[in-house]
């Protein structure tokens, strides 16, 4: 095989390498998609906040104590001159489509409206429930929810009872805001 042989075989196997490689190269093209949803959180309200029934002292305010341990009151935590029956602790269903922290918040308003009071409608006596002492007594902030659940955040709170209170049925509004942190 002489030189001139050679350099053909080899310029024909160079150039076979680059043909062949050319021909095993393809591309394609991969659609991709995605969809976003927002986090979302829905609250439901499953059981009240009950103070029970309070006989308010003859000489001093009764303060009532409810914690936030699911259900009824099992021993009425009160001081002052007068007593306490009944009661339960409020409860809050959370159901939300991701795992995570809830940063939870009070807010407290009477029947007609006054913050941090429980109102007798018409009255001139309020029951003062103040949101501090509900964020207190109930569940803590922040509560780590889970997509399965359950996740309940139960109320509970204190009043206090002044011995000079018009007698009849006190009533008022807790709003609790859940928000993922």
């Amino acid at each position: 095989m002489n030189y001139l042989d050679k350099r053909i075989i080899t310029l024909f196997a160079i150039f076979t390498i680059f043909t062949a490689s050319a021909v095993q190269a393809a591309t394609v093209t991969v659609p991709v998609t995605a969809a976003v949803a927002a986090a979302t959180l829905t609250l439901t309200s499953t059981a009240s906040l009950d103070f029970g029934t309070v006989i308010k002292g003859a000489t001093t305010n009764t303060n009532v104590n409810i914690n936030a341990s699911a259900g009824p009151v099992a021993t009425p935590l009160f001081s002052g001159s007068g007593s306490q029956t009944g009661g339960n602790s409020g409860a809050i269903n959370v159901v939300g489509n991701i795992a995570g922290n809830v940063s939870i918040a009070f807010a407290v308003a009477g029947s007609e409206g006054t913050a941090n009071v429980l109102e007798i409608f018409g009255g001139t006596t309020d029951v003062p429930l103040a949101s501090t002492t509900v964020g207190t007594n109930s569940t803590t902030s922040p509560l780590a929810i889970t997509v399965l659940g359950p996740n309940t955040i139960n109320v509970g709170g204190v009043i206090s009872v002044a011995n000079t209170v018009e007698v009849g049925s006190y009533t008022g509004t807790i709003t609790a805001t859940v928000l993922y942190q």
